[in-house]
């Protein structure tokens, strides 16, 4: 791909994460507004504030294409889930053991449930949102049940408010109305082929263990370390701990979480300390720091890191946390500290291998491609779908191909090699495959004759074949051997045979970097799973078309 197609890419990327950030800042400044006078007239304390600022900010981004039933069912839903979270923070503060212990097993529960399908999915999502708030609160909220149930309106208030900015901004056509790729949902099994023990665990439960166990952890060297600075710790286990996608992933979530955390407390605590302070100028920097975070974050996560947590920093300072240099160095070891027991978590109980997380999501692309090749003889009116369907694999793909990268320079700079092959050599491949794929969807949607030709049969055989031979591959099963692509005429190839040799050639290119497994090699790998670590799903990659199929093509 060339420099300028990157930086159109990119430009094109920051454009849409800028107006998706206008319109989220833009719920969020009405929400702690409307808040606020409610805050004013009834004197609730700051704690309704920093849950109106949160539950919108969240909101914002995890409904950003919802459905009007899943609005619904979230306003329904949020008021309820609020004032648990409320009543969670009380018990923090009262009988603070009962408490931490309620919130551990309440976020962890709420990865638990993935495993229940998407509905419960998007509930465990819900769950996190007022208990983080109630975390981050810097000062303890108001005791009382009426001021707990107050925590419901300020719930409906933040739904409200960014479901109105959201729509719109889609009816002014401003808002990319298209869902955030997400893994399919987890299937029901009792046990992977190949596997036992703690192997066979659903990836839910094991994240749910990993992060009950990370959380447990920070509330109790915290307590013991860190005194009324815990926040710190306990915040950033569960960031690191949340959505991690292997043990590869946590420790460069980690490194990106401890990195921007750095910059953003270091910045924030030295403007502090230098510059006079102001109520309204506090609140302006904190809303700039939410934009700048919310349109970064797609780009690494070290930016949104900087960003929140130079907004935690700014909010103690408010209520009256100071200390200077000596602030400064007890709230980066209070981050260094949670980071390390997050990764210590997911390393040694209950490990998956990031290795294993990237066969799942090549497979899944492939699986993808697959269909689509099929369908470009069979079904071409379903052409376009399964093409949707390639580019959103391939989306979910990059989410795990940054570890895989690092991987692979670390490792090369250690041997001294270019050359051999590593994993994220195939995700390389995949990547040139956008333009050609949807090149070859539409051209069998469209009924081009060309993709009825013997040369594109013969070509599409091959590739096909050799699709499922590279599927079986990342599964560990034995397969038939790569096939040689066909050569081209000697006068050309059409647009759509052309895009289908890209796409040959790629599958080459990751056919050298997982070679066909002979059969008497197989072993106990013979059936092996993969395991998406988002809790999302357990798949076979080796299951795919029959390969009889390809070859009467």
């Amino acid at each position: 791909m060339s420099s300028y197609a990157v930086r159109t890419i990119f430009s094109a990327r920051l454009r849409a994460e800028g107006v998706h950030a206008a319109v989220t800042m833009t719920a969020v400044v009405a929400t702690f507004y409307s808040a606020m006078a409610l805050e004013h007239a009834f004197r609730l304390g700051v704690g309704v504030l920093v849950l109106a600022v949160a539950l919108s900010l969240t909101a914002a981004r995890t409904e950003r294409a919802a459905s009007r039933r899943r609005r619904l069912a979230g306003l329904v839903t949020m008021p309820v889930l609020a004032v648990v979270a409320g009543g969670v923070g009380e018990l923090m503060v009262h009988l603070p053991t009962v408490g931490k212990a309620v919130f551990t097993l309440a976020l962890s529960g709420a990865i638990w449930l993935r495993r229940f399908g998407p509905v419960a999915t998007r509930v465990g999502a819900w769950v996190a949102m007022p208990f983080i708030a109630v975390l981050v609160t810097p000062v303890p909220g108001p005791v009382g049940a009426w001021t707990v149930l107050w925590s419901a309106p300020i719930a409906v208030l933040a739904w409200g408010w960014v479901a109105l900015c959201q729509t719109i901004a889609r009816r002014l056509g401003v808002l990319d109305a298209t869902p955030p790729p997400r893994p399919a949902p987890e299937p029901q099994r009792r046990g992977a082929p190949g596997k036992a023990g703690w192997r066979a665990m659903p990836a839910s439960t094991r994240m749910a263990v990993q992060m009950g166990l990370s959380l447990a952890a920070a509330f109790l060297v915290g307590g013991l370390l860190f005194e009324q600075h815990w926040p710190w710790l306990v915040i950033t286990a569960y960031v690191v701990s949340a959505g991690n996608r292997g043990r590869g992933d946590v420790l460069h979530k980690a490194a990106l979480r401890f990195a921007g955390a750095t910059a953003g407390t270091l910045a924030v605590t030295v403007l502090s300390s230098l510059l006079p302070r102001h109520a309204t100028a506090d609140v302006v920097a904190i809303f700039v720091l939410l934009g700048i975070g919310t349109v970064l974050r797609q780009f690494t996560y070290a930016y949104w890191a900087g960003c929140v947590t130079g907004v935690l920093a700014l909010l103690y300072s408010s209520f009256g946390e100071t200390g200077g240099p000596e602030l400064l160095g007890v709230r980066l070891a209070a981050i260094a500290t949670g980071a390390l027991l997050a990764a210590a978590a997911h390393w040694f109980v209950l490990p998956v291998r990031s290795a294993d997380v990237l066969r799942k999501r090549l497979g899944a692309v492939l699986a993808a491609l697959a269909d689509l090749l099929r369908a470009v003889r069979h079904e071409p009116e379903r052409c376009a779908e399964h093409g949707a369907r390639f580019a959103t694999d391939l989306a979910l793909l990059e989410q795990v191909a940054r570890t895989a990268e690092l991987h692979r320079m670390l490792l090369r700079r250690r041997t001294r090699t270019a050359r051999a092959a590593h994993p994220a050599d195939a995700v390389d491949a995949l990547r040139t495959l956008a333009e050609p794929v949807r090149v070859l969807a539409a051209s069998a949607a469209e009924g081009s004759a060309a993709t009825a030709g013997p040369h594109h049969l013969r070509l599409r055989a091959a590739v096909a074949a050799n699709v499922t031979e590279l599927r079986r591959a990342l599964g560990h099963k034995p397969g038939d051997g790569h096939r040689p692509l066909p050569p081209a005429p000697a006068d050309g190839e059409d647009p759509a045979s052309a895009a289908l040799r890209a796409v040959g050639t790629a599958v080459d290119q990751m056919a050298e970097v997982f070679p066909p497994v002979e059969a008497n090699a197989a072993g106990d790998t013979a059936g092996a799973t993969t395991v998406d670590t988002a809790g999302d799903a357990t798949v076979d990659t080796a299951v795919g078309p029959d390969r009889r199929e390809a070859e009467s093509t």
